[in-house]
């Protein structure tokens, strides 16, 4: 996971569901320690975690028709940082192109780890 994020940037959105179960996505800036994730707890990020702790980060593609990363993880805090726990890992992107009888091509999606992208 280490080497794909060097690719996309320490940059990305974090995304944590509040109580009325809606997404609230914030843009942080982490850092890798101990295979772990870290960025700093902003006063949403807490609330939210403290009543859904699993997470999502969302790096956006950096090249046109490339993937977007996307890390789910579980949360915890320490002092003034919000701490996630990668569970998984994947690149995705939408479909490319049409299929000869017209239907869309499904997404395109692999796990971050693979050396097929």
């Amino acid at each position: 996971l280490g080497s794909q994020i060097e690719k996309y940037g320490m940059s990305a959105y974090l995304l944590t569901i509040n109580e009325n179960s809606t997404t609230h996505v914030a843009n942080q800036t982490f850092s890798i320690v101990n295979s772990k994730l870290e960025c700093p707890l902003s006063r949403s990020a807490e609330r939210n975690i403290r009543l859904h702790p699993k997470v999502s980060i969302l790096w956006p593609a950096y090249e046109v028709d490339g993937y977007s990363m996307i890390v789910d993880g579980y949360c915890s805090r320490s002092q003034d940082l919000l701490i996630i726990e990668p569970i998984s890992a994947v690149l995705h992107r939408p479909a490319q192109k049409k299929m000869d009888d017209g239907h869309q091509c499904e997404g395109n999606c692999v796990d971050a780890d693979s050396e097929a992208v």
